[in-house]
């Protein structure tokens, strides 16, 4: 994917987003045992962030969860990161009890 239209704020904001979703999704996996989106959808956000993190190292430094993402690779789970964090913690709840709701 070409990223090269984007400013920097939107890098952050995407890197951001795709963080925060790889730890919900992969609370939601490992934790909960529960399936939010589809393998392939999975592996389709972590490939895209990994992307964005190696093309551009220096924005990926300013956003959340560096330290946990720095050496995050596509290529292993996300049973290594921070499930346990609150904020995942929460927002993975939220959606779990959201989707059950509209089903």
């Amino acid at each position: 994917m070409d990223f090269s239209s984007l400013t920097d704020t939107q890098l952050i904001e995407l890197i951001n987003r795709r963080r925060r979703q790889v730890l919900v999704l992969s609370c939601a996996y490992y934790t909960y045992n529960d399936n939010l989106v589809s393998d392939i959808e999975y592996d389709k956000r972590v490939h895209e962030l990994m992307e964005i993190q190696d093309e551009y190292p220096w924005i990926a430094d300013k956003c959340v969860y560096n330290d946990v993402f720095k050496n995050f690779d596509s290529c292993g789970s996300g049973y290594s990161l921070p499930m346990r964090d609150g904020w995942v913690m929460f927002k993975t709840q939220q959606l779990i009890k959201y989707r059950d709701i509209k089903k």
